[in-house]
């Protein structure tokens, strides 16, 4: 199994390469869609993109942790993490390929 690195860089040559849009249009399109999903974040809203998945906030509740360096315990506060699930014509199509 390997590792393909996306950036928003990859994404807008890939996106001018298979559609008819320069490359100032492809990167605009994809700055667009990345600002459209933060904003929704940073308003706690969910992401659901029909076909590909959902990403969803999930609140981390406060926790004990330790500096492994000093070992001084510690707690952790509350955050936010972005969670992913991908659809079901995805997971399936994963499933099948026996992944």
């Amino acid at each position: 199994m390997g590792v393909k690195m996306l950036n928003k860089k990859k994404i807008v040559n890939a996106l001018c390469r298979n559609t008819l849009l320069t490359k100032d249009e492809s990167k605009q399109a994809v700055e667009e869609v990345f600002s459209i999903i933060k904003e929704s974040f940073l308003n706690e809203e969910d992401v659901y993109i029909v076909g590909f998945g959902k990403f969803s906030l999930e609140q981390q509740k406060e926790r004990p942790v330790r500096n492994p360096k000093t070992m001084e315990s510690m707690m952790l506060k509350p955050f936010k993490k972005v969670k992913f699930k991908p659809s079901k014509k995805i997971s399936d199509e994963l499933k099948s390929r026996g992944k």
